[in-house]
């Protein structure tokens, strides 16, 4: 039963946001309804999500409905709120960070040297910036089924002015959303990756909190619309995009002339926006 309910880092991360803060936040002027405090609104965003597994699955039983006091479209309320204060725990390094990148962003030229633009401007800028490619291979349920993956993004160390010993690692993608889209959302799901930004700048933590959360919400939306899941959109794949132990920092030359060779930039073997 324990396995129905959900998967031990999801279970994880709730528990260890309830601890980081308890505190309430002001809800926006631009709604009317109040905002549950963090703890409520964690909870209600996993109850949600065991509601679909169950329910999907065939699990429902009759005796959790008193759980679910609210309406579904009090569920998504909460669950988008819990969304929103994962992605509103950026720091002012992250959001200075982030205001910089946007910036190279604007003028980086052709898509396919985007991420060696960004790179090359923030070295210039004096920031520790690299590019940086993983790989990985991961397994089905079967061990005989591998899936080989690979993909790109930009890391920045940041050194502490007041502890020179004390780094700092920023996760820079700029094309974030995409890797969470699917062809049929749910309402709840869309919502979710809506709010998501394309351009992320960010600590592994908090990236490793929005994957989690999404990879949940993606199961849920596409056994909503009875479709299987694939091995790519399991937490476990998606984490490895950024988090693979097989990492490579490419070396990053000055942005290159229109015609020249651009082959270093590989396509990753699965990094294809979704058809599920």
């Amino acid at each position: 039963m324990l396995g129905i309910l959900g998967e031990e880092e999801l279970d994880q991360m709730v528990r260890d946001y309830i601890e980081s803060d308890q505190s309430t936040t002001p809800i926006p002027a631009r709604t009317s309804k109040p905002r549950p405090r963090k703890s409520q609104s964690i909870l209600q965003a996993f109850f949600l999500l065991t509601f679909h597994r169950f329910y999907l699955q065939n699990y429902y039983i009759p005796v959790f409905l008193p759980v679910f006091k609210s309406s579904m479209s009090d569920f998504r309320y909460t669950l988008e709120y819990f969304f929103q204060d994962i992605l509103s725990e950026a720091t002012d390094i992250e959001t200075q960070l982030l205001d910089k990148v946007l910036m190279c962003v604007g003028g980086a030229g052709e898509p396919s040297s985007l991420k060696k633009g960004v790179v090359t401007r923030l070295q210039m800028d004096g920031y520790e910036a690299s590019l940086c490619k993983t790989s990985w291979v991961s397994t089905s349920g079967h061990k005989i089924f591998q899936f080989t993956g690979g993909y790109d993004y930009i890391e920045v160390m940041i050194t502490d002015q007041n502890f020179s010993s004390k780094t700092t690692r920023l996760i820079v993608d700029l094309d974030l959303r995409s890797q969470f889209e699917l062809a049929r959302p749910t309402r709840t799901y869309k919502d979710l990756t809506n709010a998501l930004p394309s351009v992320f700048v960010g600590i592994e933590e908090r990236l490793d909190k929005i994957i989690s959360l999404l990879c949940s919400a993606a199961e849920a939306s596409l056994k909503e619309n009875d479709l299987h899941i694939p091995p790519w959109r399991k937490a476990e794949y998606m984490k490895s995009k950024w988090f693979s132990k097989n990492c490579n920092k490419v070396s990053v030359m000055p942005i290159s002339e229109p015609g020249s060779d651009a082959s270093e930039e590989q396509k990753p073997a699965i990094h294809v926006a979704s058809i599920f």
